[in-house]
């Protein structure tokens, strides 16, 4: 439970951990936990003054990220459709402050992009899981 072991940190019965940022923020600006830094490749706009794993010398970047999936064979049309409501409400004001507020930040892709990024996502784990020796249960 992420909001458990984040409460262990905030008591300091647990050093340190990486979590998403949503669950974090709260703590964060109630002072109860302090970042030092980030897993994206760049800062976080909710957390400007927080650098980079990678500014603080570690070659490190991993981006916690989410996407919408319609079932192979969804009709073209459809799949445009949902992509461009979703992308509106992305861009509207209010909801984009509420998203910031908790650290993310929207990624408004098409669907050929999206496709695209799922791909590089895809290897970059498969390579990193064979490259660490773990095996599956």
């Amino acid at each position: 439970d992420v909001q458990q072991a984040l409460g262990d940190v905030a008591a300091q019965r647990v050093t340190v951990m990486i979590s998403n940022m949503p669950p974090a923020m709260a703590l964060v600006r109630g002072g109860k936990l302090r970042p030092v830094a980030v897993t994206t490749r760049t800062r976080a706009k909710a957390l400007p003054d927080v650098p980079t794993m990678i500014e603080g010398g570690t070659n490190f970047e991993q981006t916690v990220w989410f996407g919408l999936f319609a079932a192979a064979g969804t009709p073209a049309a459809i799949v445009e459709r949902l992509n461009k409501e979703v992308a509106e409400i992305l861009k509207d004001p209010a909801f984009a402050d509420k998203l910031s507020a908790t650290g993310a930040t929207p990624m408004i892709n098409t669907p050929t992009e999206m496709k695209s990024f799922v791909t590089i996502e895809v290897d970059k784990w498969v390579k990193v899981a064979r490259d660490s020796g773990a095996k599956a249960d």
